[in-house]
């Protein structure tokens, strides 16, 4: 593998992938750790290339948690949750955009979990697209179900006709199953299937997929149901269109930041934000290492 980009100070979270006009634009979730000052703040930062080894940045300045972004009638559309500590909560909000640089929040727009059929502290990771099959626009997004048991994992949804108004719906996949919310969720069609996507922390800390015939399910789980191996996570993916790309992060193992590993214990899992990207195309299976730390 050959390393093709690296933020300047800082580490490099999720990828929110998007392609435009013929230029793929990733975004990132860029952190700075140690090295943040008035120069140097976590923000949404969006990438372009056309090739994935030439890389220009511009910094969104947004401040928030993983997403999406959609084009509709010529203005671009950024969905992203945000965290509260006290009392803890999460929060949907919404940013438009003209050009993809300059980012206008809707302040209006930010909503939290309607406290009846989902948990409002794993209320994270919308990602929004048009439903042909109801003419209207869905997000799917992390949560975690109200209920009995603490296996309420799930992958939530809401319904919106404009974008801006959401109505609270049943879960778009609820396997009752895992404690963990199901993280940064993508959805999508290939052939004469649909796809759903996931993280899952509870033991495997593995992207996982779904297959369908349907966008309402039954949904399948496959043999062998993750792509990569343990520790590739938060793997989202995009298309030009022809292929379809795979971009996921492996953590370097260099920080025990949630003291989940045991005293002595060498390896260093999905316990830090020291990540790295990697990016394969589902198409023709091609890999690289084309953003790291």
């Amino acid at each position: 593998m050959s390393l093709y980009f690296r933020p300047e100070k800082a580490v490099l979270g999720d990828v929110i992938p998007y392609y435009d006009n013929g230029v793929f634009k990733p975004f990132y979730l860029r952190n700075y750790r140690a090295n943040r000052d008035e120069q140097h703040q976590d923000s949404w930062v969006m990438l372009s290339t056309t090739d994935h080894i030439h890389y220009t940045e511009h910094d969104t300045k947004i401040v928030g948690g993983t997403g999406s972004v959609i084009k509709v009638d010529g203005l671009y559309h950024m969905f992203y949750c945000t965290f509260q500590k006290l009392p803890e909560k999460n929060y949907m909000n919404h940013a438009v955009s003209t050009d993809l640089d300059v980012w206008t929040e809707i302040p209006e727009d930010r909503f939290a979990s309607d406290d009846v059929i989902y948990e409002p502290i794993h209320w994270r990771d919308p990602f929004v697209f048009w439903s042909e099959e109801e003419n209207c626009w869905w997000m799917i997004f992390a949560a975690q179900k109200k209920g009995k048991t603490t296996r309420r994992g799930c992958v939530g949804l809401c319904k919106s006709k404009d974008l801006h108004h959401w109505d609270y719906c049943e879960p778009f996949y609820a396997p009752m199953n895992a404690q963990c919310a199901f993280e940064c969720p993508d959805f999508f069609r290939m052939g004469d299937w649909y796809y759903l996507v996931f993280s899952s922390y509870a033991d495997r800390y593995q992207t996982m997929y779904r297959k369908s015939r349907s966008p309402y399910g039954p949904w399948q789980t496959p043999e062998i149901d993750t792509f990569d191996t343990r520790a590739f996570y938060a793997a989202k993916t995009g298309s030009d269109g022809v292929h379809r790309y795979v971009y996921g992060w492996n953590p370097t193992r260099e920080v025990n930041e949630h003291n989940f590993d045991p005293p002595g214990y060498p390896g260093k899992d999905c316990n830090t934000w020291d990540w790295g990207a990697v990016w394969w195309c589902m198409s023709c299976g091609r890999m690289r290492m084309a953003i790291f730390l």
